[in-house]
Parts: structure tokens; sequence; C-alpha cells
């Protein structure tokens, strides 16, 4: 299992990085554009902004996610937040 700093450091890396980090990259960017063009928060974005967007107004329809679907998805957003994280350790800060 990847390390929270392992997958920070991913996460800064160019989008076509293979491995978990791109995988959820490439799930959740298309969702994230629209929403980040108009918070223009270039400097943290996170699990927040990423449920906050599935839903929200400002994102294009094409681009949220379907009520029906949004278990699902907070479920998968949960486990890519949870990477490198061991139960029992102190949270990150």
């Amino acid at each position: 299992m990847e390390t929270c700093v392992v997958v920070g450091d991913q996460l800064l890396r160019p989008v076509a990085q293979a491995g978990p980090c791109g995988v959820a990259r490439a799930e959740v960017g298309p969702l994230m554009v629209p929403y980040n063009s108009l918070h223009w928060d270039w400097t943290h974005l996170d699990l927040a902004d990423l449920l906050d967007a599935a839903s929200a107004a400002t994102v294009p329809e094409r681009y949220r996610i379907a009520l029906d679907r949004l278990p699902a998805f907070c479920a998968r957003a949960m486990a890519i937040a949870e990477l490198g994280h061991t139960p029992g350790e102190p949270g990150r800060s």
C-alpha cells in the first residue's frame, strides 16, 4: 500500500502518471476542472471539494454524479482518501 507521502507526491505529477493516483486523477478530473474554474483553488482541493463538486449546481450537469450513483461515488472517494492510511494510527495533518 502507498504511504501518504507517496500519494501526495504522485498527485503532483503529470496526469499521465501511472498507478493508483493516475487512475484517481483520471476518474475525478472531468468533474473537478469545471468546479475549479469557478473556485480557482490551485493549492488545495480536498475530499470536501470533490463531494461538493459531485452535485454542485455550478458544475455542468454532464459532469455531475447522478443521484443513484452518488453513494458508490462517495465510497470510491473515501477509498481514495484513505490510500496510505493505516487504521488505528493518528490522522493526517
